[in-house]
């Protein structure tokens, strides 16, 4: 093992086995090469150039201009299985009915989906159930790096007639009629399938993704990525969350702006007048990889 104390070397050092110092400053843009990888002190900051593994122990930020690690101004997130018995109220978000439309949740789901509700649509028009964050009152507003996932099925009395079933998922304003602001998936029949659309609309302005036909009694993974500068909404479609992309499509214009409210979550709904089981959904998230200054 060597140990070096107060010395001052121009030029390159090598140590074959233990290097121990009593400390060590690094100057503007001077570098520590470590194998392959290396260590750089800017002047201001140690940047380096691969990850960082600190196995078991803890890494601490202090509470200065950066955000804490793990605090509520980055990276927050949050999902729900369904796990309850009675789905009404699952942090952040709640359910509410449109004109008389039931949810409840699924006995004995299969191993691989704990947790399952459905919605169901009542005799009434317009019929079905909500699972959202503040929609009405809009409790939140898209700034880039947000994130969502649903696992969900349609049920087998979907129905494929033109725009008489509706389900929508995302980020939206509105649960009764068609969103002025959001960035959500749509799904409807056209007359002969049923068709899954990628949408992103700003102040009713609306752009619609290329379609992906969807079939009922399928569990199906839905990812919606907002990148960091609202230039992009991502939407992608696969059968597990270890699959490959069943449809990947990306919406660059009529993004909501970082001045217009929505909420997050999903409706699903039928202006057909018989009651019938609508839809199954076994999870969701909403993640905003953003530093939010609170």
């Amino acid at each position: 093992m060597a140990q070096l104390k107060a010395t001052t070397i121009n030029g390159a050092l090598t140590v074959i086995g233990t290097a121990t110092a009593d400390g060590l400053t690094l100057g503007a843009n001077e570098l520590i090469t470590l194998g392959a990888q290396t260590l750089k002190h800017d002047g201001t900051d140690f940047v380096f150039n691969d990850s960082v593994n600190i196995g078991t122990n803890t890494l601490t930020a202090g509470d200065i201009t950066s955000p804490k690690i793990n605090s509520k101004r980055f990276n927050q997130f949050w999902s729900t299985d369904f796990l309850y018995a009675s789905i009404y109220s699952i942090t952040p978000w709640y359910g509410g009915a449109l004109a008389s439309g039931t949810n409840g949740q699924i006995a004995s789901p299969n191993t691989y989906h704990p947790g399952v509700g459905y919605i169901s649509s009542s005799t009434s028009t317009n019929s079905g159930y909500y699972f959202t964050t503040s929609v009405g009152t809009a409790a939140m507003r898209i700034g880039g790096g947000e994130t969502t996932q649903f696992i969900f099925k349609l049920s087998s009395g979907f129905n494929i007639s033109a725009s008489t079933n509706t389900v929508n998922l995302g980020f939206l304003n509105t649960v009764t009629g068609t969103p002025t602001y959001g960035a959500y998936a749509n799904i409807t029949g056209d007359g002969a399938t049923i068709v899954l659309t990628g949408i992103t609309v700003n102040n009713s302005s609306a752009t619609s993704s290329a379609t992906y036909a969807i079939a009922v009694n399928t569990w199906y993974n839905l990812y919606i990525t907002v990148n960091s500068d609202l230039s992009n909404v991502n939407f992608r479609l696969t059968a597990s969350p270890t699959a490959g992309d069943l449809w990947n499509v990306n919406n660059t214009t009529n993004i909501p702006v970082s001045g217009s409210s929505m909420g997050h979550g999903l409706v699903a709904r039928t202006t057909a007048t018989t009651a019938t089981e609508l839809m199954q959904i076994d999870y969701m998230d909403l993640g905003i990889d953003r530093i939010l200054l609170r």
